[in-house]
């Protein structure tokens, strides 16, 4: 089973034949494409120790500065199908659950034609009569490419994925990181390759990096994730041995790609500190923003959108670490996206950074206000966004029909909105429905299972349509249809992942950023022949 690289087996590398490969006999940090010979055997191995250490001393540790906690995620999918019954009704059940089905028809009350919440919210048991399709139901605006992509169409997945991930983006990566190795090349001794000899020299994969070799860099890292070695020991992939793959040795040495991994730098270290008064992001630097910005510019989405959460594997220091249980990882960084519900292209996201220290002016709930920013780039399209029941409620679907957006979603129970009629009851018969109508949204309440109800509200849907076959609300299937974008994407991602073991959260978040960018490009490069109108 591949294992992870530690500190033991990394000093075991570095006192390799392979790890000192190569070094500049003209006393300067070039790039591992050295053709300098020499003899192993007349290196000194006190030398390669120091070499060892200073790597472990500088190389890829967290921020002691960084603050370390971990904030218990309260996004709960649990209940999203099946709801426990409610224990406030429990005493009127037992008594009506006593009699028989006969008496319960014959003293079977009609139906009323209007029921209330627990804020009085009035909902009307009849579906409003409609003709034609709602104006708010019609999209106006295609899927397709724009922007860049729409001037300049995508002839190869090299090209679409440049329109995401541009030189521009990589040109700051390569100023901040030729920043770091610059600081930490004082701290690799020199040596002298025989101990009588009067030159010094210095190893050579200490060298400055150039837009070429970062590229190259990359595309390691993809070759990782089509392997899925990600966790897999790096002197495997670089093992001459025939189980190696030659790829990687053909790209940089073994000592080169550890250091460049250990030395990859986002931001200005030297006015972080100001920064972070600010932001909790602000080791990312504008990387992710502008990441998001080609996201949202290169293409316009179909009429059926997904939010929900991703969770990043990270377990090093973060001020802002998540512990989920219901998600494999359990321990990482949080994300917000919004996710086309069909191709799965990532449109926005935002990146949850902790609680705001500063009150916000906002009357506004939490998951509001989030898929307030994410649905920023649709504003007026007329598109549909599905959610689970952190997000859903009366507000969000208020304030979404307010910029021309529908919203579809399940509800948490203790919702005050939700008429008793619509809980879970004992007396409820299983696949029954009962749907509530008011201005321009509707509930419906559906069991799929005895005691257990599913209710969820559509301002997208305005009838009482039940499958004659599953015997499910058309509300339901819609929601199962189109819920699974943004899992489907994290999928995608966790399949296919480019992440190496790190102790710095800027670095899971730019793997996550590789791997985004690969599933987005695909997507562009499919709709190559077809442009939106805008």
């Amino acid at each position: 089973m591949a294992k992870g690289l530690t500190d033991k087996e990394l000093e075991q590398i570095i006192e390799s034949d392979e790890f000192w490969e190569d070094f500049d006999v003209n006393n300067t940090a070039s790039s591992s494409s050295s053709t300098y010979e020499y003899n192993e055997n007349t290196i000194e191995k006190e030398d390669k120790r120091d070499a060892c250490e200073k790597l472990f001393t500088f190389g890829d540790q967290s921020d002691q500065e960084e603050e370390d906690e971990e904030e218990l995620s309260t996004h709960d999918t649990d209940s999203e199908q099946e709801w426990q019954p409610s224990d406030e009704q429990n005493e009127d059940e037992e008594h009506s659950a006593s009699t028989s089905n006969e008496d319960v028809n014959l003293n079977r009350k009609e139906v009323p034609k209007a029921l209330y919440g627990k804020d009085r919210t009035k909902w009307s048991t009849t579906a409003p009569v409609r003709g034609k399709t709602l104006a708010k139901n019609i999209i106006k605006v295609l899927p397709g490419l724009k922007g860049n992509a729409a001037q300049h169409k995508p002839q190869s997945a090299l090209q679409a994925w440049k329109l995401l991930l541009t030189d521009e983006i990589f040109g700051q990566i390569i100023t901040h990181t030729n920043t770091k190795i610059r600081s930490v090349q004082s701290h690799y001794g020199k040596f002298k390759k025989k101990s009588n000899s009067r030159s010094e020299f210095r190893p050579s994969f200490i060298g400055e990096t150039d837009k070429t070799e970062i590229e190259a860099f990359v595309g390691l890292l993809y070759f990782l994730g089509l392997y899925k070695s990600g966790h897999e020991d790096l002197r495997s992939l670089w093992a001459t041995d025939g189980t190696g793959r030659d790829i990687f040795r053909c790209t940089m040495s073994l000592a080169r790609f550890s250091f460049l991994l250990c030395c990859l730098r986002f931001d200005d270290e030297l006015t972080r500190k100001e920064r972070m008064k600010n932001t909790k992001l602000a080791a990312l630097g504008n990387l992710f923003e502008e990441f998001i910005q080609n996201c949202k510019g290169n293409y316009s989405p179909g009429e059926y959108l997904t939010v929900d959460e991703m969770l990043v594997p990270f377990r090093g220091r973060c001020s802002f670490k998540m512990f989920i249980p219901s998600k494999p990882a359990k321990y990482g960084l949080k994300v917000q996206v919004l996710a086309d519900s069909k191709t799965h292209y990532l449109l926005n996201a935002d990146i949850y950074a902790g609680k705001s220290l500063e009150k916000s002016k906002c009357k506004l709930s939490q998951p509001t206000q989030v898929v307030l920013r994410l649905v920023e780039s649709v504003i007026g399209s007329n598109r549909n966004i599905t959610g689970d029941n952190w997000y859903s409620s009366v507000e969000l679907v208020d304030e979404l029909s307010k910029v021309n957006v529908t919203y579809v979603g399940t509800l948490k129970k203790n919702k005050r909105c939700i008429p008793k009629e619509f809980l879970p009851s004992r007396l409820r018969q299983e696949f029954s429905t009962e749907f509530g109508f008011t201005s321009g949204k509707t509930l419906v309440s559906y069991v799929p299972k005895k005691n257990k109800s599913v209710i969820l509200i559509s301002s997208m849907h305005n009838d009482s349509s039940v499958d004659n076959e599953t015997k499910k609300p058309e509300i339901i299937l819609f929601y199962n249809d189109t819920k699974a974008g943004v899992d489907a994407l994290d999928q995608k991602c966790s399949n296919y992942s480019t992440s190496r073991k790190t102790r710095r959260w800027p670095m899971a978040l730019f793997h996550m950023m590789l791997n985004v960018a690969g599933i987005n490009s695909r997507v562009l490069l499919q709709f190559q022949g077809i442009s939106c109108l805008i």
